[in-house]
């Protein structure tokens, strides 16, 4: 993780995290009022065979699946990169301790692919799920990565030291707030707030690369400077409030969404019942509808097709 590509790899992966989690929350807000609506049209969509599997692919936890795939994806890159490495030691040949940040980094990322285990486990192996525990795996995940990044700090240059610091404050607010989750799972304001944190710590791992890795040829920044390290926290602020306005702009484009889906299956309604009201008419009889034209136009004639019925 001591690269550019260390940083940007877990940002991404933290910050899709965020993405989804707030487009599950938005949609999950704003269909609150329609869920009986929505089972009707998932009951109707199981009978093909194409809907039970979509179905399933829909109903399987993307977020756990991702926990896997990111957590040892990078777990294994840690030891195995670039192609050819092997760090897969921890005491050297002449027995001094080897490779400890990447193995810091391997622990970290375990730890979050077990949470993923935890999670597909409770969902879809037990007969109940069990929410606080799902909780509770991935509280125990950022609290270990609370815990290695303090010790992280060992042996690096003011400017990453303050860095890395500014996360752990991110990191430590995400533990308390996963850990209130485990009492009140379906508290929404905490899963905001989860969602939010985890967002901010995966856009300032993105902001950290480029400012510990600088690109292009620019300039490292100067340790010595204290300017440099005043600027930091005003950053980490800026981030929250992006963050803030990415999950409005979410919100937004889930109501749009809906609402024109909402429309057109109204639009769609509407034909359909014309349609429905057309077809019951002209199945009525004969004499039906000139009673009907009768009361309606009230004209005291008869067609001749209807005195053969009077």
């Amino acid at each position: 993780m001591g690269t550019w590509e260390g940083h940007i790899s877990p940002g991404v992966a933290f910050y899709s995290f965020g993405i989804v989690f707030c487009f599950q929350l938005s949609k999950e807000y704003l269909t609150k009022n329609r869920r009986k609506k929505e089972t009707c049209k998932k009951s109707d969509r199981s009978k093909t065979s194409w809907g039970k599997v979509l179905e399933r692919i829909m109903d399987f936890p993307l977020d756990s699946f991702l926990k896997i795939l990111y957590g040892f994806g990078a777990a294994m890159a840690e030891l195995f990169y670039p192609p050819g490495t092997n760090k897969l030691y921890l005491v050297d040949a002449n027995g001094h301790w080897a490779h400890l940040n990447e193995w810091q980094h391997f622990t970290m990322y375990m730890s979050f692919a077990a949470s993923g285990i935890i999670d597909i486990i409770s969902q879809k192996i037990m007969r109940k799920r069990i929410v606080p525990l799902e909780k509770a795996a991935v509280a125990v995940a950022f609290y270990v990565t609370a815990l290695l990044l303090f010790y992280h700090r060992h042996g690096k240059e003011e400017i990453e030291q303050e860095v890395h610091e500014l996360l752990l404050y991110a990191n430590l607010a995400m533990c308390a707030v996963l850990t209130v989750e485990m009492w009140r799972p379906s508290d929404k304001i905490l899963e905001y707030s989860h969602t939010l944190l985890v967002m901010q710590m995966g856009s300032w791992l993105f902001h950290a690369a480029f400012i510990l890795f600088p690109r292009n040829g620019a300039a490292k920044w100067n340790d010595k400077d204290m300017w440099n390290q005043m600027v930091l926290p005003i950053f980490f602020c800026w981030h929250i409030f992006l963050n803030v306005g990415v999950l409005g702009i979410i919100f937004l484009i889930q109501y749009l969404r809906l609402k024109f889906r909402r429309d057109s299956s109204y639009q769609d309604l509407d034909q359909s019942e014309l349609q429905m009201e057309g077809g019951c008419c002209a199945n009525l009889p004969t004499n039906k509808r000139s009673k009907s034209s009768e009361s309606d136009e009230g004209s005291p004639f008869l067609t001749d097709i209807d005195t053969t019925y009077a």
